[in-house]
């Protein structure tokens, strides 16, 4: 991945933590340093919307670096890009 000009943690990010508790769960960065914590927002613990948002979190970096490469190849080839995309969009939708 391209890391010149990264204003943000180094990807890939990972969940730290199990969803099946009422604690919090750690994003961490390719490195292992936490980029941030996300507790549930239900009393019961964590909720279906509240896990398939961690797991669109975690997909941030991935999801930039696609864009930008589908920004410009886009100009140049527009299928080129496409599978990096639709990875992107299958991990962000929890499909992966």
């Amino acid at each position: 991945m391209n890391t010149a000009g990264q204003s943000h943690a180094p990807g890939p990010w990972r969940i730290e933590g199990q969803f099946d508790a009422e604690v919090s769960i750690e994003i961490l960065d390719a490195d292992g340093n936490v980029v941030f914590d996300l507790e549930p927002q239900s009393p019961d613990g964590w909720d279906e919307q509240s896990i398939r948002n961690a797991k669109l979190a975690v997909t941030a970096p991935e999801l930039l670096e696609a864009l930008k490469r589908a920004r410009d190849g886009l100009s140049f080839d527009g299928q080129r890009y496409l599978a990096a995309i639709d990875a992107a969009i299958a991990k962000a939708d929890g499909r992966s």
